[in-house]
């Protein structure tokens, strides 16, 4: 069987990077409105849901790979992490971390995301479809009508196509009241983004304790 393995302090900003890179295969080969944004709106839309993507992904993942163990979950697609794994996570820090403080700050971090977003995704139980559609409304975000007219025109009608599409889906299964499903659906995404902004946060402590000095940027690989 697969073993997954523990995530080193080190491969935390690669393995971001490579999921930022992810995300621009997504939107290229899912969204044809992705293919025709200007570069410059390709970054802002990647940079403005990668968290949030991650959070969807990870957690459905973590969920299915580990439904007796709520304290597990995916760091990056092979790697885990929870609270009998973080000795090993700062094994390889420089000296001038502040490791005491850097492994409080991680451990409310990993509890917030277990009771904000795991027991939700827990509770309401999201099929295949409904995780794509959670991906598609996570990857075209509301926050995106803030960034630029190129981003809110795009967002704004892929949004309404996946709504449109849902309904379809609710009504062929008889689900009559599917209103209360879908709020349902958009209060999880709602606390996903509540947390991404905490998230955002403990980044910047995780920086000033030394944990990580690197960057998270992502860019477009085909650029590369």
């Amino acid at each position: 069987p697969f073993r997954h393995i523990c995530t080193p302090r080190t491969t935390v900003v690669p393995n971001a990077r490579i999921f930022g890179a992810a995300l621009y295969d997504f939107g290229n080969m899912t969204f044809p409105e992705f293919l025709e944004l200007s570069a410059e709106s390709k970054g802002l839309c990647i940079h403005a849901c990668f968290q949030q993507m991650s959070l969807v992904e990870s957690t459905y993942r973590s969920i299915h790979h580990f439904p007796r163990d709520a304290d597990t979950y995916f760091a990056s697609y092979t790697t885990i992490e929870n609270e009998e794994t973080l000795e090993r996570f700062f094994d390889d820090c420089p000296f001038e971390t502040n490791i005491e403080e850097a492994k409080s700050a991680l451990k409310g971090n990993m509890k917030r995301t277990k009771i904000m977003n795991r027991d939700f995704f827990r509770r309401i139980k999201p099929d295949d479809v409904e995780f794509c559609a959670l991906l598609g409304l996570a990857f075209w975000s509301n926050g995106l009508a803030c960034v630029n007219d190129e981003l809110s025109a795009a967002a704004q009608k892929i949004r309404g196509v996946i709504l449109k599409e849902m309904h379809v889906v609710y009504k062929s299964r008889g689900i009559a009241d599917y209103a209360t499903r879908l709020g349902e659906l958009f209060c999880l995404l709602d606390n996903l983004e509540e947390d991404v902004s905490l998230t955002a946060q403990d980044i910047e402590v995780f920086r000033l304790l030394n944990l990580w000095n690197e960057a998270f940027q992502v860019t477009d690989p085909k650029e590369d």
